[in-house]
C-alpha cells in the first residue's frame, strides 16, 4: 500500500513538475516575443528620431546659407552702388 501511495505521489509530483515545466516555457517564449516586439519599435523610434534631427539640422543649415546668401547679395550692392559713377544733369 505505501508502495501505490509513493508512486501515486511520485507520479503527481512529476506531472505537475512536467507541467510547471510547460508553462514556463510558454511563458519564457511569450516574453522573447514581446522582447523582439520591443525592439522593433525601439529601432524605429530611434529611427523616427534620428530622422527628426537630421531635417532640422538640415533647416538650420538652410537658414545659415540664405541669411548669409541675402548678407553678401546686400553687401555687393552696396558695392556695386559705390562703383556706380553720380550722374550730373546739364542743361
Amino acid at each position: 500500500m505505501e508502495n501505490k501511495l509513493d508512486v501515486l505521489t511520485k507520479r503527481l509530483y512529476e506531472e505537475g513538475v512536467d507541467k510547471a515545466n510547460q508553462e514556463a516555457e510558454k511563458i519564457i517564449a511569450q516574453a522573447k516575443e514581446k522582447a523582439a516586439k520591443l525592439l522593433k519599435l525601439k529601432k524605429r523610434f530611434l529611427k523616427k528620431i534620428k530622422n527628426k534631427k537630421k531635417l532640422r539640422i538640415k533647416k538650420s543649415l538652410r537658414k545659415k546659407v540664405t541669411i548669409k546668401k541675402t548678407l553678401l547679395q546686400k553687401e555687393m550692392r552696396r558695392k556695386m552702388m559705390a562703383r556706380k559713377k553720380p550722374r550730373f544733369i546739364t542743361q
